[in-house]
């Protein structure tokens, strides 16, 4: 299928970057502790600063050093890990020397939080080049999100033990974006494990904007949840409004009850709401040029995404318009007089159930099948007896681990084909071997040997660490 606008590398690359909000969350922990305060006016010259450190680590990873690394020697690797060690340095250089001349330091410990951002400038080029060799879709895991959900909960909590202002924005939009980019790469994941376990093993037959279509809906969602938190204010607003007229109504209707007095108090009449009241800090209250413009752009954004969908919209809307017409004329409308076939039979009864035509249901799947289910294997796989059988389950970890690797093998493949499929995924000289004693053990009732255990145990090593 293609698609114009290259969805996965930008799914990936955002991914990439998505890896480095937890050291903003550090940074917030330092500068709450040892500083006056995690400010936004702090946080967010520091983020852009770790961003564009990645963004030049992301680059080096996949261009020179994963050019380097496709020779396979020594000295290739060498040399890229030189290159790579040198790119980081002089970020983290350049991040030491942004922090001295454009952030608001403290004069005590000034050199704390250039060092802290110099720092992060250098684990940021490191990790980015390294992550680009992943797979999209195992970049952000659950467990990433549980981590930097912690680092963010801990900054809070040290920011108050210490009595340090705090402001949220940044570390509420990270983890938001966060969020965002692991729902569409998981998204975009399953796609990939539904089509790749269909039986052509290929994803060149994805319906027509099937993609994007699917990934349009998530990022329906997380607009929604955007769009609530840069306009929470006319939102809070809002609920005032309406809460201040529920108030104005009961006022009148109390005042047309019968009373003793005819006295009106002055604390029936509605009070205007603080912002404390809607659920908003003091300093809240006024608005700002930066959040007016995104708020703008979310609003033009739903908007188009209103139109893009005016079918489907309206077609929920005709259904739901249909059931609740159909339930009123069958509630008011309700016979309770027998039908005729009712009449002849009286214990004839007449039952349509729509069966589903595949017996296996979409969401009784197995979650897909990743590196660390593989490695879980591989330690089982240790642990058992030299055997034919353990020869034959240590095969099928590398079929597990070609599937892993995108290669599209079948259960009508055979052991020279798959060897000629895998490429370079697998060492091929090692590969080879470990084919011909498998052919050897599962059509020849051979009992392999301890070297043949050895090639395939180190052919399963390298992944299953």
């Amino acid at each position: 299928m293609k698609i114009r606008f290259p969805l996965i590398p930008v799914i990936k690359t955002a991914a990439v970057l998505c890896f480095l909000f937890p050291l903003v969350s550090i940074y917030a922990i330092l500068a709450g502790v040892f500083g006056d305060g995690a400010y936004d006016s702090v946080l967010v010259p520091v983020l852009v600063a770790f961003l564009l450190a990645g963004g030049i680590g992301l680059c080096c990873g996949a261009f020179p050093v994963a050019r380097l690394r496709r020779k396979n020697g020594r000295f290739s690797v060498l040399l890229s890990n030189i290159l790579l060690l040198f790119v980081a340095i002089a970020c983290a250089a350049a991040g030491f020397a942004a922090a001295m001349w454009l952030l608001p330091l403290p004069s005590g410990n000034s050199y704390l939080y250039m060092g802290a951002v110099a720092v992060g400038c250098f684990i940021s080029v490191l990790l980015c080049c390294r992550i680009w060799e992943w797979d999209y879709d195992n970049i952000l895991t659950r467990y990433y999100l549980i981590f930097l959900m912690i680092a963010d909960v801990l900054c809070c909590f040290l920011c108050w033990i210490f009595r340090k202002p705090l402001e949220y924005s940044v570390l509420s939009l990270t983890f938001l974006t966060s969020a965002c980019v692991y729902a569409a790469a998981k998204n975009q994941g399953n796609i990939d494990y539904l089509m790749t376990n269909r039986s052509n093993r290929s994803t060149s037959i994805l319906p027509k904007r099937m993609r994007w279509y699917s990934f349009s809906l998530v990022a329906l969602i997380f607009v929604c949840i955007f769009g609530g938190y840069f306009l929470r204010k006319p939102i809070a607003a809002l609920f005032n409004g309406i809460l201040q007229l529920f108030k104005t109504l009961f006022v009148g209707l109390i005042r047309l009850l019968p009373s003793d007095s005819g006295e009106y108090t002055e604390s029936d009449t509605p009070t205007q709401m603080s912002p404390q009241d809607m659920g908003l800090p003091m300093d809240e209250g006024g608005s700002s040029p930066l959040w007016s413009i995104i708020g703008v752009l979310l609003i033009f954004l739903i908007i188009g995404l209103i139109i893009y969908y005016r079918r489907e919209i309206w077609n929920a809307i005709r259904s739901i318009a249909a059931k609740i017409r159909d339930a009123a004329l069958s509630f008011f409308l309700h016979s309770r007089t027998p039908s005729a076939l009712a009449d002849v039979n009286q214990y004839f009864e007449d039952n349509v159930e729509e069966v589903s035509r595949d017996p296996g249901s979409f969401w009784k799947q197995q979650r897909p099948y990743d590196i660390h289910r593989f490695k879980k294997d591989y330690r089982a796989f240790r642990k058992m007896n030299d055997s034919p059988e353990k020869y034959r389950e240590g095969y099928r970890l590398a079929m597990l681990l070609l599937l892993l690797k995108k290669k599209p093998i079948i259960p009508a493949d055979t052991p020279v084909e798959i060897l000629h499929k895998a490429g370079n995924i697998l060492p091929p000289d090692l590969f080879a071997c470990v084919t011909e004693s498998y052919c050897q053990v599962r059509y020849g009732d051979a009992f392999p040997s301890e070297s043949q255990m050895s090639e395939l145990t180190s052919l399963l090593s390298e992944y299953g660490k």
